[in-house]
């Protein structure tokens, strides 16, 4: 179980991109698997890390305090840096689960824009019932 664990984080660790939404709530299906594992090092280490991507330092600093050691030069350094967020929280926002919204069939397809090929993803309009203007 925790070989499986280990390479879906390893995967979704190199391709995790804090804003596309499906990466994030792939990110966090991870964390609800990890911790319904056991709570081993090796996953809560891994939990502190997808904490700390996700930006929820709080939790991190919960799980990383139980786990570090500090003669270790890299616990060290991530217990710094995991605590300077919490002491400074005014600059962290964390990445919760986003609500993903299918794209609509469009009734009217859209003109073509020379500038910006993909309006929609680029949520410029918003897909949903059609209206017609005065």
């Amino acid at each position: 179980m925790t070989e499986n664990l280990i390479a879906q984080w390893q995967e979704q660790r190199k391709s995790f991109d804090a804003k596309n939404a499906k990466a994030i709530n792939a990110m966090h299906k991870l964390r609800e698997q990890i911790q319904k594992a056991e709570p081993t090092e090796v996953n809560l280490r891994m939990l502190v890390e997808i904490f700390c991507m996700l930006q929820m330092y709080d939790e991190a600093y919960k799980i990383f305090t139980s786990v570090m050691d500090l003669r270790n030069k890299k616990d060290q350094r991530k217990y710094g840096s995991i605590k300077y967020w919490i002491d400074n929280p005014q600059n962290v926002k964390p990445l919760l689960p986003r609500v993903i919204q299918e794209e609509a069939e469009m009734k009217i397809p859209l003109p073509t824009f020379k500038y910006m090929p993909n309006p929609i993803q680029a949520n410029i309009f918003k897909t949903g019932d059609l209206v017609v203007c005065d």
